[in-house]
């Protein structure tokens, strides 16, 4: 992490491409800090970096970011929470959306202020995320699984219970339905603008 950027920061960026595997850690740059603090600033920046103007949010030159705030895993009330951007399928324009529970505190304490995934995997996939890379599984098994099932499976798959924090987009992302949601934990979700979906 850069001695310029404070503390409450991670320091790193993560991107994750589903069509290959390949991940790539940047440092996040102490500028952008400043200029756009956290969370919501975080994923429009990676989306307008990314995403051609003219790409269909179904495509995979579409990107999904999960960005956290600075004041995530302080002692403050209220701060868990996380950010998800994306060119939007319901709307064909950017995105994003808020989501709690204990997601973005493991988000965060993997160092990773902004992940990023690139691409489209070839088939149904779930990417793992720990403190120095991420993993792409293949899993097709999981298709048709509601988003309930497939939380249980994954958290099954690593071995680790509940210490595994799933998000999970169910049949309606599957089938690409333009205002499906994600879901963590049984009761958050994410789905203002079609997340799932894409």
């Amino acid at each position: 992490m850069s001695d310029d950027l404070p503390g409450v920061y991670g320091g790193e960026i993560l991107h994750v491409h589903l069509d290959s595997g390949e991940t790539e850690i940047e440092p996040l740059d102490p500028d952008d800090a400043r200029r756009f603090l956290g969370g919501n600033g975080f994923v429009a920046k990676q989306v307008a970096d990314h995403v051609p103007a003219d790409a269909s949010a179904l495509s995979p030159e579409n990107v999904v970011a999960f960005a956290v705030g600075p004041m995530n895993m302080t002692p403050f009330q209220s701060t868990s929470r996380g950010i998800v951007g994306f060119v939007s399928p319901l709307t064909d324009g950017f995105f994003d959306s808020t989501f709690g529970g204990t997601f973005p505190r493991a988000q965060k304490s993997t160092g990773f202020d902004v992940v990023v995934l690139h691409g489209a995997a070839d088939d149904l996939s779930y990417v793992t995320i720990h403190e120095d890379r991420a993993d792409v599984h293949e899993a097709p098994e999981l298709a048709g699984m509601e988003t309930y099932e497939t939380c249980s499976e994954v958290r099954e798959r690593e071995g680790r219970g509940y210490e595994t924090h799933v998000l999970a987009a169910g049949p309606a992302g599957e089938n690409e339905v333009r205002y499906a949601c994600l879901l963590h934990e049984s009761e958050q979700r994410e789905g203002v603008a079609g997340r799932g979906g894409s």
